[in-house]
């Protein structure tokens, strides 16, 4: 195993070890409601965007061969996930449509001051941040929390375990 296939498991493992605190464990017991879906759903394409934009910082402050991994974990995000058959933005769409928000519902959504703070910080990191800081921070921070409601806190996405592949 090379060095940064190593350090891409380390991370993964790392990140993901926030599903077994006890915040994350309550989180997973909330109930979700379809006015909850409908408001993770509309988010998500946010949060979606926002994740694209960082990474793409990220890999600007990463040596070569980390940029190629940043590169191909980010094509099914921009381009097209085999298993949707679209890029993930597009498939969010698709996934608030089926709750009952249309892409221009979505698209005119206004987001509170949290949300964006949250976008912004996680924009401005890697651009701050030498080395391997800001590729450690948006492995960790690949946890997907969007709140489930207005004051709601935030829920990992389904569940989903963060990795990276090299």
């Amino acid at each position: 195993m090379s060095f940064f296939e190593k350090l891409l498991s380390e991370m993964n493992e790392l990140s993901n070890r926030i599903y077994e605190t006890p915040e994350f464990k309550s989180l997973d017991e909330v109930k979700l409601t379809i006015e909850r879906a409908r408001f993770y759903a509309a988010h998500a394409v946010y949060f979606n965007m926002n994740r694209r934009d960082c990474w793409g910082h990220v890999q600007g402050s990463v040596p070569w061969d980390v940029k190629r991994v940043i590169w191909k974990h980010e094509e099914d995000e921009l381009i097209s996930d085999p298993r949707g058959g679209a890029d993930h933005r597009s498939l969010l769409f698709r996934e608030a449509d089926a709750l009952g928000i249309s892409q221009g519902q979505v698209e005119s959504l206004e987001l509170n001051a949290g949300v964006l703070t949250a976008f912004m910080l996680g924009c401005t990191w890697p651009r701050t941040q030498p080395g391997f800081q800001p590729l450690l921070h948006h492995t960790s921070w690949n946890v997907e929390t969007i709140p489930l409601s207005s004051n709601a806190p935030p829920r990992p996405c389904g569940g989903r375990k963060n990795s990276l592949k090299s």
